[in-house]
């Protein structure tokens, strides 16, 4: 039985706990209390409070400004919560907030809560990197300078203008492919005429001329030291009744090596898998069969003539949309064929179903699904690492409509060369340099944003047809723009860098790489009608001090067009920068920074 204590106090006097100890009920109970919880009794002791405690985190560690991330928080024993450091303000004891930073920095969010008991404190950091922010130590794909090709027609030996040549190298352009497209599968090189399925079999490519390869090399490839791949002769034989001869191939590539061209790419026919191209093997546009004839035929034919020759086939991704032909393709031809490298082309429009909108957002995101889809078939085939050639790309194949000769076609091709470098394609070209001329048949729609009633699928007007009396013979238009840009960006040599963009920049999209002792980034904003302002740095870096600059195309210079001035890219000298820099990305705009 515990005791009933004795007490100084009165009855009214109440200890250190607020007990009114002495002879009563109450300080038996404060007694008994005190026992309990092993305190200092009632003469002068009392129970000390609980101090507070105080938890605190963030969903996220590191974000891209612009990024948004949730703070919570809890806390014990504490009456009140003040916040300091990241934010400010009286708290909640307990609670969740969605916290935004745009300033690259380290942020730090403390918390301090009271009670009874005292005070404590509680903090949480994150980091905040630039919007858009590349890593030097990502080290991607090397850049090379076939990636930067066009495609010449069967025709051009005779309508190359002196000016071309200098042209193209003006825009970067390094790789010929020719002779470029269907035409390819009905061209005679001996007699330079025609076969095949079309009305003009066996007649002369207006205007004739003989060894035409010749005239193209001495006139154009030559002069501009231009890389050379040739597409062979695989459907129709000289007297259109069938098939064509793998000899001529052959001879062709003995011809173009005594001739010292320096000519190693040669593929095997034209998108052979399409019913829409010419074929007249038995059965046509079988895998099959064309596997077995290469093998076969044309590439021992060739290696026999040049042994570092280069045999390619072509491919079709399983038929995805942008390539077509039939799903079944790729694993006979892959797995039957003998080749050096695969051949693909990209059209992500149907001509007349032209979207800026899908131009811009889906489709270069969609070659990128190509690229990846052959790499998988060739592994699967056990041909892993076998190099890609993009042989033909462009928003749409034939029928070319306003888009083609718009802001928004160049702001396409620079995303898909970028998209090229990043996934280490061997080589690619574009369709095409000359000789398509201006078209007024295509889709001009006034869904489609621009000022022409034209199209065009070269990178420069020529004078071959349709081309308006106010567009000069030579004028780039705005895809030779974006190319011209992209090869500013992609210096042979370096290495493609990992870049990375803030989710709340859904229009901003960004590629990256070295430049020489520096870095360039390629930027793009596809919001057509805002200005974005965005920071952009390098991780991994020495933090110093730079020398930058920003040439910019986009949708203001392109306007001019529409009172016949076809402007190039402005160039700001941004001068000595430090990391990371500020810039504004202009609406539908691709940038190049660079910075040495």
């Amino acid at each position: 039985m515990v005791p009933f204590p004795r007490s100084h106090h009165s009855l009214a006097d109440p200890d250190a706990r607020g007990c009114v100890c002495g002879p009563s009920r109450q300080s038996f109970l404060c007694f008994a209390l005190t026992l309990c919880l092993g305190l200092q009794g009632c003469n002068g002791g009392g129970i000390n409070p609980t101090p507070p405690t105080v938890s605190i985190s963030l969903s996220a560690t590191t974000v891209h400004a612009g990024e948004s991330a949730t703070l919570t928080w809890s806390s014990t024993a504490a009456a009140t919560c003040s916040a300091s450091g990241a934010w400010s303000g009286s708290e909640q004891t307990s609670g969740t907030l969605n916290v935004v930073q745009n300033v690259p920095a380290k942020y730090t969010y403390t918390l301090t809560c009271t009670g009874a008991g005292g005070s404590a404190s509680g903090s949480a950091t994150w980091t905040v990197n630039p919007h858009v922010l590349a890593d030097a130590t990502a080290v991607g794909a090397v850049i090379n300078l076939d990636q930067f090709g066009s495609n010449m027609c069967g025709g051009c030996d005779i309508n190359v203008p002196p000016s071309l040549g200098p042209s193209l190298k003006s825009v970067g352009v390094n790789l010929i492919r020719w002779p470029a497209g269907t035409l390819a599968d009905e061209y005679h090189w001996q007699t330079n005429t025609w076969s095949g399925t079309t009305p003009l079999c066996g007649q002369p490519v207006p205007p004739a001329s003989s060894f035409a390869i010749d005239n193209f090399e001495s006139m154009l490839v030559a002069p501009e030291h231009f890389d050379m791949t040739v597409t062979l002769n695989y459907s129709t034989n000289a007297q259109c009744t069938g098939a064509a001869d793998p000899n001529e191939s052959a001879l062709l590539v003995a011809h173009a090596k005594l001739m010292n061209y320096g000519i190693l790419h040669w593929t095997v026919g034209n998108e052979i898998y399409g019913k829409f191209e010419p074929d007249l093997n038995s059965p046509a546009h079988d895998p099959g069969t064309y596997a077995g004839i290469v093998a076969t035929q044309y590439y021992p034919l060739i290696k026999a003539q040049d042994p570092l020759a280069q045999i390619g086939i072509v491919v079709n991704a399983g038929g995805v949309a942008g390539v077509g032909g039939p799903a079944g393709w790729d694993p006979i031809v892959m797995a039957a064929a003998k080749y050096d490298y695969v051949e693909v082309h990209y059209y992500p429009q149907p001509p007349g179903s032209e979207s800026d909108s899908f131009l811009l957002t889906q489709a270069p995101a969609g070659l990128a699904t190509v690229f990846t889809a052959i790499q998988q078939e060739l592994t699967a085939a056990g041909h892993p690492n076998t190099p890609i050639f993009l042989g033909e790309y462009n928003s749409v194949s034939n029928t070319p409509g306003k888009q083609t000769v718009s802001i928004v076609n160049a702001l396409y091709v620079g995303m898909v060369q970028g998209e090229i470098m990043k996934a280490g394609i061997s080589r690619a070209v574009i369709h095409r340099d000359t000789g398509g001329g201006c078209i007024t048949g295509g889709n001009n729609s006034a869904a489609l944003y621009g000022w022409q009633n034209f199209g065009s699928d070269s990178l420069f007007a020529d004078t071959s047809s349709g081309c308006p009396a106010s567009v000069t013979p030579g004028t780039p238009f705005p895809e030779a723009r974006a190319f011209a840009l992209s090869a500013q960006f992609g210096v042979a040599g370096n290495h493609m860098l990992g870049a990375t963009v803030s989710s709340a920049l859904p229009n901003v999209g960004v590629y990256a790489a070295q430049q020489g002792a520096g870095y360039t980034l390629m930027l793009f904003n596809l919001d057509q009608n805002n200005a974005t302002t965005i920071t952009v740095g390098v991780a991994n870096v020495p933090v110093k001090s730079y020398s930058g600059s920003m040439t910019t195309y986009n949708k203001a210079i392109y306007d001019q067009s529409q009172t016949g001035v076809w402007a190039g890219p402005a160039t700001q000298n941004l001068g000595t920068v430090t990391l990371p820099l500020t810039v504004t990305l202009e609406p539908w705009s691709m940038n190049v920074i660079t910075i040495l």
